[in-house]
């Protein structure tokens, strides 16, 4: 019953459509008076059709609201769970970057040590090199000193 009167109103919408288009265009003869009721009714028809389409028209349904809290649910499990992983591979790297630091500590402080004996020697070796310069570079010691060489005046006779 409901499908008859739809296309019953479809059928009676249409039929007064074309009778006013046809005769506010001049291919049909209809009198003033008639052609401005057919054009009210053409108009109230279509406005009347417009407000039915949005009343029926369900732009805020819970089927979609829930659809999308489900996929934003979704998505936040999802970017959650990236998150954890990438927030576990960054403490694991800390732990190993910590790791690394401690045995670069270490390095480090072996080499001070090393660096503080090599200096220890070095001051050492210094002093052996000097004590032997003395030694071999000095003139010997004897009880005898040398005797200057005489002065001799070529021009002297």
């Amino acid at each position: 019953m409901k499908r008859h009167l739809f296309y019953l109103f479809l059928l009676i919408f249409a039929a007064t459509a074309i009778v006013t288009l046809l005769g506010i265009t001049g291919m049909i003869t209809i009198s003033t008076g008639y052609l401005s009721a057919l054009l009210s009714a053409f108009l109230i028809e279509s406005a009347a059709a417009v407000v039915a389409l949005f009343a029926r028209t369900d732009f805020y349904s819970k089927e979609d609201d829930r659809i999308h809290s489900e996929a934003i649910l979704a998505l936040q499990k999802e970017h959650s769970d990236t998150i954890n992983s990438l927030k576990n591979e960054y403490l694991a790297s800390q732990e190993q970057n910590q790791k690394i630091i401690a045995g670069l500590n270490q390095s480090i402080q072996r080499l001070n040590e090393s660096d503080s004996r090599n200096a220890a020697e070095i001051g050492s070796l210094r002093f052996d090199v000097s004590r032997i310069q003395e030694i071999f570079l000095s003139p010997p010691a004897s009880p005898n000193p040398p005797k200057p060489f005489p002065k001799i005046d070529p021009y002297a006779s």
